[in-house]
């Protein structure tokens, strides 16, 4: 996903709960594209991975309702480096994770 949204120029990754399935959306350019859509089984494995990269704690982090929790992780992709700020929204149809990209001086 993350290697995606480099490649089209993101600036900003959503991943959210949709009926059966998790959205994708990509901001490119200050627009939405909906990109793609994973089974919802997937949400809370992948919610679990990010948090654990940027530092945030997972138990909160997949819990339904709360405040929205942050942390942030430096990360190569693509042969460039990024600095990723995350947010996730726990809700009781499961979390919300919002990424912005930002690439890093060299």
């Amino acid at each position: 996903i993350l290697a995606e949204a480099v490649s089209l120029r993101a600036d900003r990754v959503l991943l959210y709960p949709d009926l059966d399935a998790v959205a994708v959306r990509y901001r490119i350019e200050g627009e939405w594209v909906e990109r793609d859509r994973a089974p919802a089984r997937l949400l809370r494995p992948v919610t679990t991975r990010v948090a654990i990269m940027a530092g945030i704690d997972i138990g909160r982090a997949c819990a339904p309702g709360g405040d929205p929790l942050t942390g942030t992780v430096s990360l190569g992709i693509a042969g460039r480096h990024f600095r990723l700020a995350v947010t996730i929204l726990p809700s009781p149809d499961g979390p919300t994770t919002q990424i912005d990209l930002a690439e890093a001086p060299a």
